[in-house]
């Protein structure tokens, strides 16, 4: 008798992957991209116990992808939101992850966040500022008198938000206890954060935006805050980071995506950004270790249940690399980087963005005269996408390969 298949849900994959009786030894071994796709799969909010056993790396790479989000702009932006979801998560694997979480953050990353949830202000500035003016000073006093605040030395800390006070003040405090000298240096850029903040505030209110008989002025809404140019200065850090780890930025991902679906590079040609991502990438080892040789979706699969493999292509790249060991490598690589322009475009997890890829690859083989694992020899992946999503621009989206659904809204007629 045919019965239905019963996928397992959250809490029993996450019970299978917590029995594993190597575990400890087995997540810092994951590559950061596997343990993002495990973290997916049982959920962030049930995942300390596995975050608590990631190493430093893992832990920059994890807030590295978590803390941005993607925009309607080519550029991501800071989750302030996200960075509190985080610290909860951290607080729950335990102090000490906490505290190697924060120290792995970026100086600008982590003033941004707490900015972002605590007003810092130097109250030994603010009152030399407000020395000759009694009435101010007062009403700064009364002001704070109905906040909720703590001191640190001269800093007031005032909560911007009581909903996210409690998980941030607690990593204050981790960090006064065991890193003082790193806590001063944030509350001091903090307050400087929020001085700018006040400053800018001040001249919007006493001269607004003006038009002038040349037209429209620049007014002070097309200059960059501190506050700003701290969060264009982490992304750059950021996105330096994981350009090195092999990922794509979002504005290189929408270049590539629109060249390629509007045919701009001839298909014989690697197109300059694909070019530009491996001249900057750190180079496959010529004799790699076995767990950078395997795929993502095996490195899952050996944790996850139910982590489905790639269907023909994985059958081709297997073919291929038993005749050509160094075009296996290849394709692999370039497969990693399509799906990483993917995720640079969305929020999907790396298993699916790896599956779209394929897909899209795999399309693109089919259509060929010669048999799939000769076109792979001698074609990189990254021309057979190219080609591919030219010509399904052409074509319904409902006539897409089902894994390329879930980018529709990035792929197709991209402007």
């Amino acid at each position: 008798m045919l019965t239905p298949y019963r996928y397992p849900n959250t809490a029993s994959w996450l019970n299978q992957v917590l029995a594993e009786p190597d575990l400890a030894a087995r997540i810092p071994a994951l590559s950061d991209a596997a343990l993002q796709e495990l973290i997916g799969e049982v959920g962030l909010e049930d995942a300390s116990e596995l975050v608590a056993l990631a190493t430093d790396q893992q832990l920059s790479a994890l807030l590295d992808a978590q803390l941005w989000r993607s925009s309607t702009s080519p550029l991501d932006t800071f989750d302030a939101d996200r960075f509190v979801f985080w610290l909860q998560v951290l607080r729950e694997a335990g102090e000490a992850v906490l505290g190697r979480a924060l120290l792995q953050l970026d100086a600008d990353v982590l003033a941004l966040a707490v900015h972002r949830h605590i007003l810092v202000i130097n109250m030994d500035r603010l009152q030399t500022s407000l020395a000759q003016s009694p009435e101010a000073a007062a009403q700064v006093e009364q002001s704070l008198g109905g906040l909720f605040y703590e001191e640190w030395e001269e800093f007031a800390l005032v909560a911007r938000s009581l909903d996210s006070w409690e998980v941030v003040w607690d990593g204050l405090l981790w960090l006064n206890r065991d890193h003082y000298d790193t806590l001063r240096a944030l509350l001091e850029r903090c307050a400087w954060l929020a001085f700018d903040e006040a400053q800018e505030e001040d001249l919007h209110a006493e001269f607004g935006e003006q038009d002038t008989e040349e037209g429209p002025a620049l007014g002070l809404g097309s200059l960059l805050s501190q506050a700003q140019l701290v969060e264009s200065r982490a992304l750059q850090a950021r996105d330096d980071r994981r350009t090195q780890a092999g990922h794509v930025t979002r504005a290189d991902a929408l270049a590539f995506v629109r060249l390629a679906a509007h045919g701009l590079v001839p298909e014989d040609t690697r197109d300059a950004i694909t070019a530009a991502y491996f001249r900057q990438v750190t180079p496959r080892s010529t004799t790699p270790a076995p767990q950078e040789n395997t795929p993502l979706h095996a490195q899952v699969q050996s944790l996850v249940p139910g982590a489905a493999p790639l269907s023909n292509m994985g059958t081709w790249l297997t073919h291929l690399q038993g005749t050509h060991p160094q075009q296996h490598g290849q394709r692999l690589d370039e497969l990693a980087y399509l799906a990483n322009v993917l995720l640079a475009l969305s929020d999907a997890r790396p298993i699916t963005a790896l599956k779209a890829a394929s897909a899209i690859c795999e399309w693109a083989l089919l259509s060929q005269e010669r048999a799939p694992v000769t076109v792979l020899a001698s074609t990189s992946a990254d021309r057979l996408f190219r080609c591919a999503l030219k010509t399904l621009q052409s074509l319904g989206t409902e006539r897409w390969p089902s894994a390329v659904q879930p980018f529709i809204a990035q792929l197709h007629n991209p402007t």
